[in-house]
C-alpha cells in the first residue's frame, strides 16, 4: 500500500476512535477511557508538490502553508484562497496587499464559473487632465507622485464578495494565519530580504515604511531575522472582526485618506465609501476541445492570452522543437499583433464599449495569422491604424485547487514592487501606486511603448487598464490547468506560453512552467528573451529574421497547478521567483481544530 494510502487509513483510524456519545449526560464507567492524540497535520511542501487532497501555489511558502492548512482543516478553495491572499499581505509586502487589488476566477465542480473583479478604482477628483500641467503637456512630476496614485484598495471587498457567495469558514478564521503571522513574527526569505535592497531609496522616504523595514541603525533588514508587524496584526484582527466596514467607512479609511490628502493627493474618505468590488462574466474560449476560462476587461490578459494561443493553434507545432526558431517566431509574432489590440481597445468596460466579441472573433484571430510572415518580422508600425512616431511593476499570482475540484486563480498587485512605498503610520500596510497605470495623456502612443488610446485615459471612479491574467483551463467540466504571473505587461505572454506548452504541446507540468520564456508587447518593437537560457542558433535565426533581441534575467514567476491523467494535482511553484506549492496530506472534519471552542 502506498504511503500516502497507509497514512490516510491510519489518519481515518484515528478519527473514527474519536467519535464519543453527545448527550448533555454521559454513563460513567469504571474503566478510564482510552486517551487518543488528535490526527496531526503534515504539509507536503516544495517546488513540485503531487497530491490528490488539494494544493495551494504562491510565491511564499508560509503563506502557500497557510492556504493548505485550511484545506487540511476541511475549508475548500475560496476558503484557502483567502487565508494566502491575507498571509501574503504579511509574508510578501512586494505585492501581497490589503493596499490594492486584484483580479479572481472561481471555478466550481460543477462547472460554475465566476469572475471577481477588485481592481483599485481612481478617485472621484481624478479626471483627464490630472497628469499634465498648465500648457497641456505631460508633467513627468506628477505622473510620478506616490501619494496622486493611490487608488481605493479593493482587495479586502473583493475577498469578501467572494466569501459572502462561496466561502465555507468563518470569516475571522480565514485571517487567523495573517493575524498570526503579522503578530508573532515570520523569518524573513531570502526574496524580501533582496526586494528590500534594492527598493531601499523609495522605502526609507517614508517614516512608517523605514521604521518598518530598516533596523536601528538604518540598515535593510536582513534574511534570516524575524519580521514582527504588530500594526498590521491589529488592522488585520478589525478587519476580521469587524469586516470590510472597518476598511472601507471606519477609522482605517479616515486614517488613509488623511495622509494621502496631508501630502497632495486626492483620495478621500468617501472615496473609499463609495469602492465596490464586482463579479464580472469570465471571457470563455474553447481550445483544444477544452475551455479557457479569463478575466475580462479591465484586465486585458483575458483577451489577449485567447487571441495568442489562437493564432498559435493555426499551426501544426506539434512535432517542432519548442524553443527552436519556428515556434519563437511565430509566438513573438502572435504576441505582436495581441497587445497591439491591447493598446487600440482595452479599457474599463464601465467607461467605453469594449468589442471582446469582435477581437475574440475566430475571423480576426485567422486574419492575424495570415498576416505573419514566417521569414520576416513585422515591423511593429505597421500595425497601428495611425502614424506612429519614432522613437518594474510588482505582482503576485497563486492558484488553489481543493480534493472536490473547486479551483482559484487570482492576482493581486500594488504595481510596482511595495507600491509608492507608503505606509500610513499605525495601520503597517503599504499603499498602491495603481494609477500610474492609465495612460499619461491621448493621443502620446509611441515607439517607447507609451500608449495613449481613450480607452484606458484617467477618468474619475475609473478602473485602470491591468495586465494581470488570472486562467483556469478545464476540460469536460474538469479544471486542468490554473495559473497566473506577475511582471506587468509580460505577465500576459508569460500565461499564455505556461497554457501553449501544456493544452496544446501536452508538455509535462514542470517543462510547461520552467521552460525559457521571450515577451514582445508590439512597442518597444524588440523581443525579449529571458538571458543565457535560449539556444545560439535559435537567437541567431530570429536575428537574421529581423527581431531586435534584448535580454532579462527572467520573466515572469507562473505559480501553477496542474491536473494530471490520474486525477492527481501537481503543484509547481515557479523558482523564478522563490515559488512554493504546499499540499494536506489530511482532511480533517470540518472545524476540528480551528473552529474548537477554547476552553
Amino acid at each position: 500500500m502506498p504511503l500516502s494510502a497507509r497514512r490516510r487509513l491510519a489518519a481515518a483510524c484515528a478519527l473514527a476512535a474519536l467519535i464519543v456519545p453527545t448527550g448533555c449526560e454521559q454513563v460513567r464507567s469504571k474503566i478510564a477511557p482510552p486517551q487518543f492524540e488528535p490526527p496531526k497535520i503534515t504539509l507536503d511542501v516544495g517546488r513540485r508538490v503531487e497530491s490528490e487532497l488539494g494544493m495551494v501555489v504562491s510565491i511564499d511558502e508560509a503563506a502557500s502553508r497557510a492556504g493548505a492548512w485550511i484545506l487540511a482543516e476541511g475549508g475548500n478553495a475560496v476558503d484557502a484562497a483567502i487565508a494566502t491572499a491575507f498571509a501574503l499581505a504579511v509574508t510578501h509586502p512586494q505585492a501581497g496587499n490589503i493596499g490594492g487589488g486584484g483580479f479572481m476566477i472561481i471555478h466550481t465542480p460543477e462547472g460554475e464559473v465566476d469572475a471577481v473583479d477588485y481592481r483599485e478604482t481612481a478617485p472621484l477628483a481624478f479626471d483627464h487632465d490630472v497628469f499634465l500641467d498648465e500648457r497641456g503637456g505631460l508633467d513627468r512630476r506628477k505622473r510620478s507622485d506616490p501619494f496622486l496614485l493611490v487608488g481605493v484598495p479593493g482587495t479586502i471587498a473583493g475577498l469578501h464578495l467572494a466569501h459572502e457567495k462561496y466561502g465555507s469558514r468563518s470569516w475571522n478564521v480565514l485571517l487567523q494565519p495573517a493575524i498570526d503571522l503579522a503578530q508573532k513574527g515570520f523569518v524573513v526569505p531570502p526574496l524580501l530580504a533582496a526586494d528590500v535592497y534594492a527598493n531601499r531609496e523609495k522605502l526609507a522616504m517614508h517614516p512608517a515604511t523605514r521604521n518598518l523595514f530598516f533596523d536601528a541603525q538604518g540598515r535593510p533588514i536582513e534574511a534570516g531575522t524575524r519580521l514582527v508587524q504588530p500594526e498590521l496584526a491589529s488592522v488585520l484582527r478589525a478587519v476580521a472582526t469587524e469586516g470590510p466596514d472597518v476598511f472601507y467607512t471606519g477609522w482605517i479609511a479616515k486614517a488613509v485618506a488623511q495622509h494621502v490628502e496631508n501630502n497632495g493627493g486626492l483620495l478621500r474618505a468617501n472615496d473609499f465609501a463609495r469602492y465596490d468590488a464586482k463579479w464580472r462574466k469570465p471571457i470563455r474560449t474553447e481550445i483544444a476541445t477544452g475551455e479557457l476560462y479569463g478575466m475580462p476587461p479591465p484586465s486585458s490578459g483575458g483577451v489577449a492570452v485567447p487571441q495568442i494561443l489562437g493564432i498559435l493553434a493555426g499551426y501544426q507545432l506539434g512535432a517542432i522543437d519548442p524553443v527552436g526558431p519556428i515556434v519563437a517566431h511565430i509566438t513573438a509574432e502572435a504576441m505582436r499583433r495581441a497587445f497591439r489590440d491591447r493598446a487600440h481597445y482595452l479599457g474599463d468596460p464601465d467607461f467605453s464599449a469594449i468589442p471582446v466579441a469582435d477581437l475574440l472573433n475566430q475571423k480576426h484571430i485567422d486574419s492575424m495569422r495570415e498576416s505573419i510572415d514566417l521569414a520576416r518580422a513585422t515591423k511593429s508600425g505597421t500595425l497601428w491604424p495611425e502614424p506612429v512616431p519614432a522613437g518594474g511593476t510588482e505582482t503576485t499570482h497563486f492558484s488553489v485547487i481543493d480534493r472536490n475540484g473547486m479551483a482559484v486563480s487570482n492576482t493581486t498587485t500594488l504595481e510596482q514592487q511595495f507600491g509608492g512605498g507608503i505606509i500610513v503610520g499605525g495601520l503597517g500596510f503599504l499603499l498602491n501606486n495603481e494609477l500610474g497605470d492609465f495612460n499619461a495623456k491621448a493621443g502620446m502612443t509611441d515607439a517607447r511603448g507609451n500608449i495613449g488610446t481613450a480607452a484606458n485615459l484617467p477618468d474619475s471612479s475609473k478602473r485602470p487598464l491591468s495586465s494581470m491574467t488570472p486562467s483556469i483551463f478545464s476540460r469536460n467540466g474538469k479544471v486542468e490547468v490554473i495559473t497566473g504571473s506577475p511582471g506587468g505587461r509580460t505577465i500576459i505572454n508569460t500565461v499564455a506560453q505556461v497554457l501553449f506548452r501544456r493544452i496544446l504541446l501536452g508538455q509535462e507540468p514542470t517543462q510547461c512552467v520552467w521552460a525559457p520564456r521571450m515577451h514582445h508587447q508590439w512597442f518597444p518593437d524588440q523581443l525579449v528573451l529571458e538571458r543565457d537560457r535560449w539556444p545560439e542558433q535559435t537567437i541567431e535565426q530570429l536575428k537574421q529574421r529581423g527581431h531586435t533581441i534584448v535580454y532579462r534575467d527572467r520573466l515572469g514567476s507562473a505559480q501553477s497547478i496542474f491536473r494530471d491523467e490520474y486525477n492527481k494535482f501537481i503543484g509547481v511553484g515557479d523558482r523564478r521567483r522563490d515559488g512554493w506549492a504546499a499540499a494536506p496530506n489530511i482532511i480533517l472534519p470540518a472545524g476540528y481544530y480551528v473552529n474548537k471552542p477554547k476552553k
